[in-house]
């Protein structure tokens, strides 16, 4: 294999790598701002309703909400090996998010532990923003299960 040729499969590489990156972007900026669209959420009892209808769907129990409508923030965390709760504030608090966070729960429990191995982390990273947080974000516009 000569240099021009291992420059040429290089370069194919690197056309693949910037559209298929192109794609992603676009669709989790494109399907963030759909979700800008929904129900903004305002209060704990609000957020309690929802979770309670959007859990119904994806057949959750003991998923209990908490909301800090000062905070920008939003996570799913598992607190026992029964309960599961959604922590959201901020701009975050719409119907759209709650539906994303609630598909983390049906889908990706238990959740990841944290590892001091590098490898390990780069895995852990690359399941997270390549797999887990599309399939999340098609849940949330789409509700798709994936």
């Amino acid at each position: 294999m000569d240099t021009n040729e291992i420059f040429n499969y290089m370069k194919t590489g690197a056309t693949w790598l910037a559209g298929g990156g192109l794609v992603y972007f676009t669709s989790i900026v494109g399907l963030g701002v759909a979700s800008m669209c929904s129900e903004r959420i305002k209060s704990n009892e609000q957020l309690e309703r929802v979770i309670k209808e959007e859990s119904e769907k994806l057949n959750l129990k003991n998923v209990i909400g908490i909301f800090n409508k000062n905070n920008p923030e939003i996570s799913a965390r598992e607190y026992t090996k029964n309960i599961c709760g959604i922590r959201i504030g901020g701009n975050y608090a719409t119907r759209c998010d709650v539906k994303h966070e609630l598909y983390h729960i049906y889908k990706h429990r238990p959740f990841q532990e944290k590892t001091n191995k590098k490898k390990e982390q780069i895995l852990n990273w690359m399941k997270y923003w390549f797999l887990e947080e599309p399939q999340a974000m098609v849940y949330e516009v789409f509700e798709i299960k994936l």
